[in-house]
C-alpha cells in the first residue's frame, strides 16, 4: 500500500513516517510530475510511505498566488497512485500544537513568518482537492495503533490485493470500475503533461468526474504487441469505453460490446471547441456518481473533529 503524509509543518509526518515501517521517500515542491511518474510507473505493490506529495505543491501555491494551483497534472499523478493502491493520511494535530512544535525547531524549518505557517495549516483543514482516500490523523487524540486499522480498512474498501496488470493506470477494483480504453503504445496510458492526456483531464476535472471508478489502458502496448484480453476477465468491468477506432476494434475482436468515441487527440487538435459526448456518457453513469458521492463524504477522521 502506497501510504502518502501530508499536512502543516510540525504535524507529525515525520515520526509517523518512521513508525509504519515502510521505506520512506521524502519530496519537497521542488520535486517534478517526471520525479513522480517515474516512481509510481510499472511498480505493485508499491509498499512506500511518501512525505509529502503534489498537494503539499497546490496548497503553498495557492497561498502564495492567491490562485487555486490544483492543476490537472496532480489528477494524473493521482490515476498512478490510484493504481499503487494509495491512501492521503492528513497529519491535523490542533493548531497550536503544530505552532509549538514549529516554534520548537524553527532554525530547521523552511517557512519563517508565524502568520503565513498559520495560513497553510488552516488551507489543509479545508483540503479536498484529491480522488485518493483520504483519513485525517490527529497523534494528540488517536493512538497509532487505531490509524493502522483504518488504513487496514481503507485497503479493504477500496482496492484489491489482486495485482493490476502492468498495462494501465487508475482504479484497478474489480467489478466497479469503467475500463477506458486508448489506442497509443505508452505503458504509461493518459499520463501525460501534454497533448491529448492534458486536455481530456481537464475536461474530467471540469465536469466534476472521479478517477476513481476509471482504469486507463491502451490497446497497443510499448513493443507494438496489443493489450492481452485477460485484463476484460481481471477486472470484471462495469463498462468499456474505447477512445478511437483502434481501441474499438480491439474490444469488438474479443466479443467485449463498448461505447466508442472519438480518439481524443484528434478532437483535441481538429475539433476542440466541440461537445465531446464522452465527457456526458461518464456523467451519467450511475457507478461513477457512485464513486463521486464517496468521494466527496470520504474523508475519515476517525471520529476525531478536525
Amino acid at each position: 500500500m502506497l501510504i502518502i503524509l501530508d499536512g502543516p509543518d510540525g504535524g507529525g509526518k515525520t515520526t509517523l513516517a518512521n513508525n509504519l515501517g515502510q521505506p520512506v521517500r521524502h519530496f519537497e515542491r521542488e520535486h517534478t510530475f517526471d520525479d513522480y511518474v517515474k516512481l509510481m510507473s510499472g511498480r505493485w505493490p508499491l509498499d512506500e510511505t511518501f512525505d509529502r506529495c503534489w498537494a503539499s505543491a497546490a496548497i503553498y501555491e495557492a497561498i502564495e498566488t492567491g490562485r487555486d494551483r490544483f492543476t490537472v497534472t496532480y489528477r494524473m499523478l493521482e490515476r498512478l497512485a490510484l493504481r499503487s493502491r494509495a491512501v492521503l493520511v492528513l497529519c491535523l494535530p490542533p493548531e497550536e500544537v503544530c505552532m509549538a512544535n514549529w516554534s520548537a525547531r524553527i532554525d530547521q524549518e523552511k517557512f519563517k513568518d508565524e502568520k503565513r505557517v498559520r495560513q497553510f495549516y488552516r488551507a489543509w483543514v479545508r483540503f479536498t482537492r484529491t480522488h485518493l482516500p483520504v483519513l485525517t490523523y490527529d497523534y494528540t487524540n488517536e493512538s497509532f495503533w487505531s490509524l493502522t486499522a483504518r488504513l487496514q480498512r481503507v485497503e479493504r474498501n477500496h482496492y484489491t490485493r489482486y495485482p493490476p496488470p502492468v498495462d494501465g493506470a487508475g482504479h484497478w477494483l474489480p467489478g466497479s470500475t469503467v475500463l477506458m480504453l486508448g489506442e497509443h503504445g505508452t505503458n504509461r496510458p493518459f499520463v501525460w503533461e501534454h497533448g491529448d492526456a492534458l486536455w481530456l483531464a481537464k475536461r474530467l476535472e471540469a465536469a466534476g468526474i472521479p478517477e476513481r471508478g476509471l482504469y486507463w489502458a491502451n490497446v497497443e502496448r510499448p513493443n507494438g504487441k496489443p493489450l492481452p484480453a485477460k485484463i476484460l476477465r481481471e477486472l470484471r468491468h462495469t463498462k468499456v469505453v474505447a477512445m478511437g477506432k483502434r481501441a474499438a476494434d480491439w474490444a469488438l475482436a474479443h466479443g467485449e460490446p463498448c461505447v466508442p468515441f472519438a480518439n481524443p487527440e484528434l478532437r483535441r487538435r481538429f475539433r476542440h471547441h466541440e461537445h465531446y459526448a464522452l465527457i456526458e456518457e461518464l456523467q451519467n453513469d450511475e457507478n461513477l456518481r457512485d464513486h463521486r458521492e464517496r468521494l466527496l463524504t470520504s474523508r475519515d477522521t476517525g471520529g476525531h473533529p478536525v
